[in-house]
């Protein structure tokens, strides 16, 4: 059986189901109305953890994927339009966002993958083949 190796930062802290993988959202645009963004799917496979966010009218030098003290950050801006002209009603999302998830230890950052195609970023998370428990034979 295996446990979930993604969980959103601020659940952390909370008990939660080991089959449920969650994200957090901390977008810069002040927007209240945004629970989530980007949208995010992650499946696992025995070999990998694999998310799936959705980022449609990025541009791929606006999006950053930085793994650091066992967070995978998300990170990216959308420029509005300079041919906007007189905007009479937005929608869309502009600005800068953050997204943040906790890795197990069981993962292998040498290894990750990340590509940007038809609005969607796919990172790819190995998992370690490191044994969890290791029986050392006594002399």
């Amino acid at each position: 059986m295996t446990t979930a190796g993604i969980i959103d930062d601020r659940a952390a802290d909370r008990s939660f189901n080991s089959r449920r993988m969650l994200g957090n959202c901390f977008p810069h645009s002040g927007s209240k109305n945004r629970k989530s963004f980007p949208l995010v799917d992650i499946s696992e496979s025995e070999e990998a953890y694999m998310l799936r966010a959705e980022l449609p009218g990025f541009v791929k030098g606006d999006l950053d994927v930085v793994y650091e003290d066992q967070m995978l950050i998300l990170r990216g801006k959308r420029r509005p339009n300079s041919d906007r002209g007189h905007v009479l009603q937005s929608e869309r999302f502009f600005g800068e966002f953050e997204r943040l998830f906790r890795l197990g230890e069981k993962v292998d950052p040498s290894k990750f993958n990340a590509r940007y195609r038809d609005g969607v970023l796919t990172v790819s998370i190995p998992k370690s083949k490191k044994p969890g428990v290791l029986e050392i034979k006594v002399n």
